[in-house]
């Protein structure tokens, strides 16, 4: 039969085991995660797969065709009767080069935005390298001005 203190100690060293894995299982649930969520490890894993799931994704995203009907007047104004519907003739809407050039420069105006917006995306989303030391070509820090001669002394030599 174990004692009480034995039991406490048992408990405590169990604790510190479990304390000194928990950095390093931490750092790895870090890692495993940081590469879920990491769109370009599955791009380089599979990057067929990849390219099916966006044409996929493609396809059911854009819009199909409008069906067009075309309605017989006779047809209709018999359905009308019927209804005890009034139709009157209007024009439609002017057919031309301007709602088609609207048409176009909305359509350009819509894939610059989305080439922007992709392109910040991937700014967001593109993991940054750390920089180390200085930048080179900082007069600032090197201690050299402008032109690459290094400075005087303050109050020395000429």
């Amino acid at each position: 039969m174990n004692t009480p203190s034995s039991d406490v100690e048992q408990l405590r060293e169990e604790m510190r085991r479990l304390r000194s894995h928990m950095d390093a299982d931490v750092d790895s649930f870090v890692e495993n995660t940081r590469d879920l969520f990491n769109w370009h490890s599955y791009f380089q894993k599979a990057p067929w797969l990849c390219l099916g799931a966006a044409a996929v994704t493609g396809y059911l995203l854009v819009p199909s065709k409008s069906k067009s009907v075309t309605v017989d007047l006779e047809k209709l104004l018999e359905l009308a009767k019927h209804r005890q519907v009034t139709v009157t003739e209007q024009a439609g809407p002017a057919k031309g080069a301007a709602p088609t050039l609207g048409k176009m420069v909305l359509d350009l105006l819509w894939r610059t935005a989305l080439s922007v917006a992709t392109q910040q995306l991937n700014q967001i989303l593109t993991p940054r390298e750390p920089t180390s030391g200085p930048p080179h070509g900082n007069p600032s820090q090197s201690g050299q001005s402008g032109s690459g001669h290094p400075r005087p002394a303050a109050g020395g030599e000429k």
